[in-house]
């Protein structure tokens, strides 16, 4: 029995037809869809019989000719993708959601500042003596 690692397991797959990318075997294995496979340590590995098992799995059925197949193949497909869930029904009104809408900036209220004691000069009345200098 020879063990494969994943890149020689994808190697093994374009050899045999399947056009996939190198991550290919680590997305289905996180899915659970992929071949089965075992660790050596942390090192996923595969065997050539469990690939070759799970390539023959996805093949679909032989067929003789394609004229009037496509529309049972396209209903057997999505038959088998919703088979799991159920069909969901129309659209309500509920479901949809309204954005709310857009609200006035609110309203600046004047409340009175106070003043470092540098410019406290300006606001007081001037004294009889005391007169600002002129401004620069």
């Amino acid at each position: 029995m020879k063990y494969l690692t994943r890149n020689e397991a994808t190697a093994y797959l374009r050899a045999n037809g399947l056009n996939c990318g190198d991550g290919l075997l680590s997305n289905l294995a996180i899915a659970g869809q992929g071949p089965q496979f075992r660790y050596w340590g942390r090192r996923p590995i595969y065997t050539e019989e469990d690939v070759s098992l799970w390539l023959e799995a996805r093949l679909g059925a032989r067929i003789k000719k394609t004229s009037g197949n496509r529309a049972r193949l396209a209903r057997q497909a999505m038959e088998a993708a919703f088979a799991s869930e159920p069909p969901l029904g129309p659209p309500t009104r509920k479901t949809r959601h309204k954005r709310p809408a857009p609200q006035p900036p609110p309203k600046r209220v004047s409340t009175p500042t106070r003043t470092s004691r540098r410019h406290r000069w300006r606001h007081k009345q001037p004294n009889s003596d005391f007169t600002p200098p002129p401004p620069t």
